[in-house]
């Protein structure tokens, strides 16, 4: 198992392994595979560690963290930023928390339409944008991305007639 061994241990391979498992004497097997991971699940102590398991995680949060860093370069290069409150007029260059907020769902249901994403309305509920109390030209967003899983592990039961 890719999880047992040590970090770096030569023995470690990168192909998927595949194992079969008599659930009884009685016409039926599962079929399990184990997919290849970024980290082991035990850290340097032994103890249980699960962070960043799966290496397309790592991946996908990389390129979402890309996509809105070039997102917000490229669609507010020269704005300005201010508080809630006075209706700005339409197409006037100026940020505010709501029209980040706004844009922030905005491009996560692009992300969910890619498949990168989900739970468009729980995002909806939980993502934050606000100024930065302490620095006047920052805007703050928390986006809380919920990523969509890799399918990785398939169990399969086959039963036969006799």
């Amino acid at each position: 198992m890719l999880g047992s061994r040590s970090r770096g241990s030569p023995e470690r391979k990168n192909e998927p392994s595949t194992s079969t498992t008599e659930v009884s004497a009685t016409r039926c097997a599962v079929v399990g595979s184990a997919w290849p991971s970024a980290a082991d699940t035990t850290d340097a102590n032994g103890s249980a560690d699960g962070t960043f398991f799966d290496i397309t995680t790592l991946y996908t949060l990389s390129y979402l963290r890309y996509d809105w860093r070039t997102f917000l370069r490229t669609t507010y290069p020269r704005h300005k930023l201010a508080d809630d409150g006075p209706r700005y007029p339409y197409g006037t260059a100026i940020l505010t928390p709501e029209r980040g907020k706004g844009a922030a769902i905005a491009r996560y249901a692009i992300w969910v339409d890619a498949g990168y994403v989900e739970g468009l309305d729980r995002f909806r509920q939980d993502v934050l944008c606000e100024r930065n109390t302490i620095d006047p030209t920052r805007m703050d967003w928390l986006l809380p991305v919920d990523l969509v899983n890799g399918a990785h592990v398939f169990a399969t039961r086959i039963e036969f007639q006799l």
